[in-house]
């Protein structure tokens, strides 16, 4: 991206460039350029599943599945009653277990919060604040408890795993928005990032019970 930034710095566009596709043509071109990226990480996904099934249960524990803050993991989980096995699930695809993880709208951590929805959960005593205070998500235990309670929030608002998933990543009010229509959850979904999400969440979820079959701790 940088080295095209640098080209059109160097060679401006003219000005009629952007007439260059008839209008028409350009929702459809916006909707590709949204789905195609996913749809490729979507194959390329699905092909490294193949690959994995093949290698040995140790090596994916520590390659590919790992758990870092068990107990914590475990502590949380037992509190606000969510599978341990879906939060780590979560965490893997939010951070990839990356403790300083931030994204450019905000979102801190190993499970990716927000500020504002960490402040939301201890007001609304989901969260003990005293005991994780809601401004220190940079603190694995913290964040852990603060993303462990938010599934579980969901979880008591929703019919279903996939919803939870959908909505962690896409919001409650979405989800539910997808929930009310009918026929299977999944292919009520819209966004392509969220059905992206859904399907590698759902995917590591299987991969964390058949390689931990007596837990995380």
């Amino acid at each position: 991206m940088s080295a095209n930034d640098t080209a059109a710095r160097v060679r401006p566009t003219p000005h009629h460039a952007a007439d260059a596709t008839p209008k028409s043509d350009a929702p459809r071109l916006l909707i590709a350029s949204r789905v195609i990226p996913v749809v490729a990480m979507l194959v390329l996904f699905v092909m490294s599943v193949a690959i994995i099934e093949l290698m040995p249960a140790g090596v994916l524990r520590a390659w590919l599945c790992p758990v870092h803050h068990p107990q914590a993991i475990q502590d949380a989980c037992a509190r606000h009653e969510v599978d341990p096995m879906l939060a780590c699930a979560v965490i893997k695809c939010e951070s990839n277990w990356e403790e300083d993880a931030a994204s450019g709208a905000g979102a801190v951590g190993l499970m990716q919060l927000m500020p504002s929805t960490a402040e939301y959960l201890a007001n609304i005593e989901d969260v003990d604040g005293d005991a994780y205070p809601y401004d220190q998500l940079a603190d694995p235990r913290v964040n852990i408890e603060y993303g462990v309670a938010l599934l579980g929030r969901l979880d008591r608002s929703l019919d279903s795993r996939d919803a939870v998933v959908a909505a962690y990543n896409a919001g409650l009010g979405q989800a539910s928005t997808w929930a009310a229509r009918s026929g299977e959850f999944k292919d009520a979904i819209d966004f392509p990032e969220t059905a992206a999400y859904l399907t590698r969440v759902n995917q590591y979820y299987d991969f964390y019970k058949r390689l931990y079959p007596n837990g995380i701790a």
